[in-house]
């Protein structure tokens, strides 16, 4: 591999640039739609989807106000030891500390179902300590839990 030398102008440029991402919470990513609109990249969603809102108002949320436990969207990622990374949609935190991490799934079987039941299952396997949850909705607007 080439070795790379940079000059001075190309530090202070690079530096003015990583400042520059670092000021804004979104960096620009030349997105634009054609009305010269910014839109943000799905991958940079803040929230939960439909599926994900819907297993929790379901599932979840009752449990909030009886048993107090805590809830939050994505609120651990797993570092595996495979070199990657999984974030679980839901984080329930119980009063005595247990830890259950909930992965909603909608009942059609998009490319990254696979790659989310895989990490779900590595995660399963590295983290014994933590109790998970899949949850898939089915075609019946029903829901199977394991």
């Amino acid at each position: 591999m080439a070795r790379v030398i940079w000059t001075e102008a190309d530090l202070a440029a690079h530096q003015r640039k990583m400042n520059t991402l670092r000021a804004n919470e979104v960096p620009d990513t030349g997105t634009e739609d054609a009305g010269g609109e910014h839109r943000t990249p799905s991958r940079q969603r803040k929230g939960p989807n439909h599926t994900e809102s819907e297993y929790r108002r379901l599932f979840l949320d009752e449990r909030m106000s009886t048993e107090g436990v805590d809830i939050r969207y994505e609120g651990i990622m797993f570092r595996l030891r495979n070199g990657h990374n999984y974030s679980p949609d839901w984080i329930v935190t119980r009063l005595d500390g247990t830890i259950e991490a909930h992965e909603a799934k909608g009942s059609y079987h998009l490319h990254s179902h696979g790659r989310a039941q895989l990490a779900f299952d590595q995660a399963k396997l590295e983290w014994p300590l933590v109790l998970f949850v899949w949850a898939e909705k089915t075609k019946d607007h029903g829901w199977e839990i394991s």
